[in-house]
């Protein structure tokens, strides 16, 4: 299902490293996810 068109943005993304909340990695942003991630990430 998606959400409606009218729908506000919500959500938290936490990036762990062993087991640790931590930034997403450098070399992550070199694969489209990690790219879609960073743009996420910065948003919040």
């Amino acid at each position: 299902a998606e959400p409606a068109p009218s729908a506000e943005p919500s959500g938290t993304l936490t990036v762990l490293l062993g087991g640790r909340p931590a930034g997403l990695p450098v070399p992550a942003l070199a694969y489209p996810q990690g790219v879609s991630l960073g743009a996420v990430s910065a948003a919040l």
